[in-house]
C-alpha cells in the first residue's frame, strides 16, 4: 500500500509540474496559430494586448484568455471600430491539442464587449470581414475542421451593442446587458436554458420614432434543440419590459435557407399600469408611488416562413379596459382609458398589414381625448379611415401630471381632424375620392422652463386641413424676445407622412426682431471663441416657398435690419432670390443658392452686391473678404463691391479654401490705411514716414481668385498723393507678390530719405539715367513674401514730365528692373543653395543611419534583457520545484522538471535573440536604403 501511495505521489507530482510547464511550451504556438489564423482569415485590422494559457483554471480544459481585443475596419470603414472586447475567456479540450482533428471548444465567456454593426445607405455592411475561402473542397473541408465546437457553455458579461440600418433607418442600441446560455452542443438533441439574460437599456428608433427607449428587458427560456435539423423548440419562456411580463413558446427551425417560425406570445400581467412602464415619461416620474386601476390584456403570434420572397404571418392585440392612473399628491387623475388595437398580417406580402385601432379614448384631468385609426395596404397604396379630436386645457396639465418646479404651461389646443381614402387619390388629384378635413387651433399658449428659459409664446395659431392642403390662416408666437407671425398653405401632408411624398408649401412670415442668439445661449464660450456652426441639412422631399421680412436680427454681435427676399427650398437646394439687408453701416444684396445634395460637402454660390459696407467691421465679421483682401485688416472707411463666389463648406460651414473661386470688383472713394506690414516696409525702405498711415484714395479693383489665390487686375489708385498703379496677387495661404509703379516728386525726399534717393540715384546713373532734382522720381516697387512678414525691393525709373504715357512707360521700366534684380538675388540664391544641398542631403543621410544604429542597438539591448530575464525565472522556478518536494523521488521528478523548464526557457530566449538580431539587421538595411535615396536626391 505504501508502494501504491508512493507511485501515485510520483504521478502526480509529475502531472502537477507537466501542468506548469505545458503552458509554456504550448502558449507560443497556440498564439502563432491564432496570429496567422485571423491574419489569413479576416478583412479587418485585429489586435489584442495580452495571450495566456492555463492547464490549471479550468482543468481538464486548457484555459486561453486574450485580453483587450479590438476589430477596427479597413477600406469604407477605415478607423471604425467594429468590436473592443475587456477580454475572451476560452476553453479548450486537453486532449484535442495533441490531435489533428483540431481544438475543441467547450465554454466561451465575453466580458465587456462593445459592439458597433453599421449598415451604410447603400447596404455595405461593417461586420462582413471574413476574406473569400478557396473554392477547392478539400481546403475548404480543412479550414472548417481547424476548430471543433462542443460548447456547454455560452455568456457575456456587461455587453454594450448597436446596431445602426442607415439603410432601413433602424437604430437599436443595448447597454449592460449580462447573458448565459449552457447546453450540450455535441449532442444531436440538447435542452438549453437561457439565464440571467438582462438588458438595462434598451432603445430602439425607427425612421426617427423611438418606439423603446431605454427599456430594461430580461429573458429566461428553456429550448429543445436539433442540432442536426437546427429546429428549436421553446418552453415555459419569459420575458419582461420594464413592468410588463410576456409569456411565450414555439419552435424555429431552418431546415436549409428558410426560416420557418411559430411562435404565440401573451402578458403574464394583466394590470394597466404594467403599460404604462413602456411610456418613458411616465416611468421615469415617481412609478413605484403611481396609482392605478383597470385591466391589460396583449397578445400576438408569428407563424410562417420567412425568406427574400415572403413574410410569416403575425398578429399583436392590445385590450385596455377602464384604465386609470393618479399620481400621488397630485389633485386630478387620467381617466376612462380605453384602447383596443390590432396589428395582423397572414403571411406572405407586407402589403398585407392591416392595423387597426378601433378605440383610443382617455380623460386627461377633464380634457377628454378620442381618436380612431385603420391602416391598410400600407406598402402599394395606403388606405387610411382616421380621426382625432380632443381639446386640452394646458394650465390643467399640473394637476394630474408632476411638473419641474421651474415649468409654467397654459393655454389651450383644440383639434378635430378626419381623414380617410386612398392614398392613390391624392396622387392622382382625385381629392373628391378622400376625406381630409379638420382644424387645429391653439390660443395663448405659453411654456417656460430651466431647460427653455426665454419661454415660447403662441398667441394664436388656427389651421385648416382639406383633402389638397393645410390652410395656415393665423400664426403668431413669441420666442423670448424675438417674434414671429406667418400664414402660407402646406400641400400634400398626407402624402409626405404615410408615404414619404414631396411636402409642398407657400408661407410669408414678418418679425419685427429675431436674436438667433438666444438659441445658443446653452452653450458657454469665451470671449475670444466663435460660435460655431454645422451642416444643416436641406430635405429632399420639401418644396417650400417663404417670402419673409425681419425688421431687425441679431447673431452674435452681427446686427442685420430691414431683412427682406424670397427663399425657395426645393431638391436639397436653398436659392435665395433678392435678399435685401442693412448691416456693417451698409446695404447688401444677395442671390445664391446653397446645397447638400452630398450632406459631408455643402455647397454655396453666390452673388453679392455690397454698398458701403464698414470696412473694419465687414473684415472683423467675415473671414472671406480678409482673404480675398488682407489688407483691409488695416483699412477703416466704407467700401462697395460685387462679385461671385462659390465654394463647397466643411463641417463648420466654413469655405474649403482649395475650391473657393469667383471674381468681382470692389470700390472706394477714400480709405485710410495704417501700420500695414508692406507700407511699414516701403516708409522703412524709402525713409518715408508719411506711408505707414496713408491716405487711399479712388480705389477701383477687379480680381478674380480660383485655385488658393486672388489675382489683382492693374490698377491706377491715389495712394497718400501720389499717383500709383498696381498690380499682382496674393494666395489663401498669404504669400504676396505685388508689383507697384510710383511717380515721387524729387522736393518730397529730405533728411534720411536724401540718402536712400541718392543710392537709388547712383544706381540709375550706373544704367545711363540721369535724374537731377526738381525732376519727378518714378519708384518701381516689389513686394513679396507674406502679408505679415513681406519683403519688398525698389529701383528709379526714367523722368516722367513727357506726359502720362512716357510717366506709365517709365513706371513699368522701374518695376522691370525690381523683378529682374529679384530675379538675379534668385539665382545668386539657388547657386549657394545649389552647394549646400549636397552637404544637407549627406547629413541628412549620416542622420538616418546614426538613428538605425541606435535603433538597432536598442533592439539587440532589449531582446538580450528579457532573454535574461526569461532565463532567470526559468531557473528561480526550477530551484523552487526542487525546493518544495520531499523525498528523493519527489525531488528527482521535480529536477527533471527544472530541467526541462530551464530548456523551453533557454530555447525561448534564443529565439528572442534571434529574432531581434535580425529585426535590427533588417532595419540598418532599410536604413542603407534611405540613405542612398537621400543622397541621390530622391527623397
Amino acid at each position: 500500500m505504501k508502494k501504491v501511495l508512493k507511485v501515485a505521489g510520483i504521478i502526480l507530482l509529475i502531472v502537477l509540474a507537466l501542468l506548469i510547464i505545458l503552458p509554456f511550451a504550448f502558449q507560443g504556438k497556440i498564439k502563432e496559430q491564432l496570429t496567422i489564423a485571423i491574419n489569413e482569415n479576416v478583412n479587418a485590422t485585429v489586435d489584442f494586448d495580452s495571450f495566456s494559457l492555463s492547464f490549471i483554471r479550468n482543468f481538464p480544459n486548457v484555459s486561453v484568455k486574450l485580453s483587450e481585443l479590438s476589430v477596427v475596419g479597413v477600406e469604407e470603414f477605415d478607423g471604425d471600430t467594429l468590436a473592443a472586447i475587456g477580454n475572451i475567456n476560452v476553453a479548450v479540450d486537453l486532449m484535442s491539442l495533441f490531435g489533428d482533428e483540431g481544438y475543441e471548444i467547450k465554454s466561451i465567456h465575453i466580458n465587456d464587449p462593445r459592439v458597433m454593426l453599421m449598415v451604410t445607405q447603400d447596404g455595405v455592411v461593417n461586420w462582413d470581414i471574413a476574406k473569400e475561402t478557396a473554392e477547392d473542397p478539400e481546403a475548404a473541408t480543412e479550414e472548417e475542421t481547424e476548430f471543433q465546437l462542443a460548447l456547454k457553455r455560452f455568456s457575456i458579461t456587461n455587453g454594450y451593442l448597436v446596431y445602426d440600418d442607415r439603410e432601413m433607418d433602424l437604430y437599436t442600441r443595448i447597454e449592460e446587458l449580462n447573458h448565459t446560455l449552457s447546453g450540450d452542443f455535441t449532442a444531436d438533441f440538447t435542452s438549453l436554458e437561457i439565464r440571467n439574460t438582462t438588458i438595462e437599456s434598451l432603445l430602439v428608433r425607427f425612421e426617427g420614432v423611438p418606439y423603446l427607449n431605454n427599456v430594461y428587458a430580461s429573458l429566461t427560456a428553456d429550448i429543445d434543440a436539433d442540432l442536426n435539423a437546427f429546429a428549436f423548440t421553446f418552453k415555459d419562456n419569459v420575458m419582461h419590459i420594464n413592468d410588463i411580463e410576456m409569456g411565450f413558446d414555439g419552435s424555429f427551425a431552418m431546415p436549409e435557407e428558410d426560416m420557418v417560425m411559430d411562435f404565440t406570445f401573451s402578458s403574464v400581467e394583466t394590470s394597466f399600469k404594467s403599460l404604462l412602464s413602456l411610456v418613458p415619461a411616465i416611468y421615469s416620474k415617481d412609478f413605484e408611488g403611481l396609482q392605478s386601476s383597470g385591466s391589460l390584456s396583449m397578445n400576438g403570434f408569428v407563424d410562417g416562413v420567412y425568406n427574400e420572397e415572403n413574410i410569416p404571418g403575425f398578429g399583436v392585440n392590445i385590450l385596455v379596459e377602464d384604465g386609470m392612473f393618479q399620481y400621488p399628491d397630485l389633485p386630478a387623475a387620467v381617466t376612462d382609458v380605453n384602447i383596443n388595437a390590432r396589428i395582423d398580417n397572414p403571411g406572405g406580402d407586407a402589403d398585407l398589414t392591416v392595423v387597426d385601432v378601433s378605440r383610443f379614448d382617455l380623460d386627461m384631468g377633464g380634457n377628454p381625448v378620442t381618436m380612431r385609426l385603420n391602416l391598410q395596404t400600407p406598402v402599394s397604396d395606403p388606405q387610411i379611415d382616421a380621426m382625432l379630436k380632443g381639446k386640452i386645457d394646458l394650465a390643467r396639465v399640473k394637476d394630474f401630471y408632476p411638473l419641474e418646479e421651474s415649468e409654467v404651461l397654459s393655454g389651450t389646443i383644440e383639434s378635430d381632424m378626419t381623414a380617410k381614402g386612398r392614398m392613390s387619390s391624392l396622387e392622382n388629384e382625385e381629392y373628391g375620392d378622400f376625406l381630409f378635413e379638420g382644424m387645429l387651433e391653439v390660443a395663448a399658449l405659453t411654456y417656460t422652463s430651466a431647460d427653455f428659459p426665454f419661454g415660447i409664446e403662441i398667441n394664436e395659431a388656427d389651421m385648416n386641413f382639406s383633402s389638397r392642403f393645410a390652410q395656415l390662416n393665423a400664426f403668431s408666437m413669441k420666442l423670448g424676445e424675438s417674434d414671429l407671425s406667418a400664414t402660407g398653405r402646406i400641400d400634400n401632408i398626407l402624402g409626405y407622412a404615410l408615404n414619404d411624398e414631396m411636402l409642398t408649401g407657400t408661407f410669408e412670415s414678418n418679425s419685427s426682431f429675431f436674436n438667433l442668439n438666444q438659441f445658443m445661449e446653452g452653450e458657454e464660450t469665451t470671449e475670444e471663441e466663435e460660435m460655431e456652426l454645422s451642416v444643416i441639412e436641406v430635405p429632399a422631399n420639401i418644396n417650400f416657398t417663404l417670402q419673409s421680412r425681419f425688421d431687425r436680427i441679431l447673431f452674435d454681435d452681427l446686427e442685420i435690419t430691414d431683412a427682406t427676399g424670397s427663399i425657395i427650398v426645393a431638391d436639397q437646394t436653398v436659392q435665395m432670390s433678392n435678399l435685401r439687408m442693412n448691416m456693417l453701416g451698409g446695404s447688401m444684396v444677395l442671390n445664391g443658392t446653397y446645397a447638400t445634395h452630398d450632406v459631408t460637402k455643402p455647397q454655396i454660390d453666390f452673388n453679392l452686391d455690397v454698398n458701403s459696407f464698414d470696412i473694419a467691421q465687414t473684415f472683423n465679421t467675415f473671414n472671406t473678404f480678409a482673404l480675398i483682401a488682407p489688407i483691409g485688416k488695416r483699412a477703416s472707411g466704407n467700401f462697395s463691391a460685387g462679385f461671385d463666389l462659390s465654394s463647397l463648406l466643411d463641417e463648420k460651414l466654413e469655405p474649403v479654401l482649395p475650391t473657393l473661386e469667383g471674381g468681382g470688383s470692389l470700390s472706394s472713394s477714400a480709405l485710410t490705411v495704417e501700420n500695414s506690414p508692406a507700407l511699414v516696409g516701403l516708409a522703412d525702405k524709402l525713409k518715408m514716414d508719411r506711408f505707414k498711415q496713408v491716405e487711399v484714395n479712388d480705389v477701383n479693383v477687379s480680381f478674380e481668385f480660383s485655385d488658393g489665390r486672388v489675382d489683382v487686375k492693374p490698377f491706377d489708385v491715389n495712394l497718400g498723393g501720389y499717383t500709383a498703379t498696381v498690380s499682382g496677387n496674393h494666395g489663401f495661404d498669404q504669400t504676396i507678390d505685388y508689383l507697384m509703379g510710383m511717380a515721387i516728386p524729387r522736393e518730397q525726399f529730405g533728411g534720411a530719405a536724401n540718402q536712400v534717393l541718392d543710392n537709388l540715384l547712383s544706381q540709375a546713373s550706373d544704367r545711363g539715367l540721369n535724374l537731377s532734382a526738381g525732376e519727378t522720381v518714378n519708384v518701381g516697387i516689389a513686394f513679396t513674401g507674406t502679408v505679415s512678414d513681406p519683403q519688398i525691393g525698389l529701383n528709379l525709373g526714367q523722368s516722367a514730365e513727357g506726359g502720362r504715357q512716357q510717366m506709365q512707360d517709365a513706371i513699368e521700366d522701374a518695376v522691370r528692373d525690381v523683378v529682374d534684380d529679384a530675379r538675379e538675388q534668385a539665382d545668386e540664391a539657388i547657386d549657394e543653395a545649389k552647394q549646400e544641398v549636397g552637404a544637407e542631403l549627406e547629413q541628412r543621410a549620416s542622420q538616418v543611419l546614426e538613428e538605425a544604429e541606435e535603433q538597432a542597438a536598442n533592439i539587440r539591448t532589449e531582446a538580450k534583457n528579457n532573454a535574461d530575464e526569461v532565463r532567470k525565472e526559468a531557473r528561480e522556478q526550477a530551484q523552487n520545484l526542487e525546493a518544495e518536494a520531499s523525498g528523493p523521488i519527489a525531488k528527482a521528478a521535480a529536477r527533471r522538471a527544472g530541467e526541462q523548464l530551464i530548456k523551453t526557457a533557454d530555447e525561448t530566449a534564443a529565439r528572442l535573440e534571434r529574432e531581434a538580431d535580425q529585426q535590427a539587421t533588417n532595419l540598418l538595411n532599410e536604413a542603407k536604403q534611405r540613405a542612398e535615396k537621400i543622397r541621390q536626391g530622391e527623397e
